[in-house]
């Protein structure tokens, strides 16, 4: 779902089963951020908010985004 990749913010998004072997599935359709908060409600994925904290200049976001 992104995060923090040294300087750099993410928009990627990870699945797994097992919680060790991870499968890729490309990029979100938002701006990569870090600072977010994710939970699960009626089956869906949803996100929140987060930041480009620690890359000037510093952006938060107040958007939801939700996945099926």
């Amino acid at each position: 779902l992104g995060g923090n990749l040294g300087a750099n913010r993410t928009n990627d998004v990870w699945s797994t089963g097992d919680g060790t072997n991870w499968v890729a599935h490309g990029t979100a359709p938002w701006v990569g951020r870090d600072e977010f908060l994710v939970t699960t409600l009626s089956n869906r994925v949803i996100l929140w908010g987060g930041s480009t904290e620690g890359m000037p200049p510093w952006d938060t976001y107040n958007s939801v985004w939700w996945a099926p």
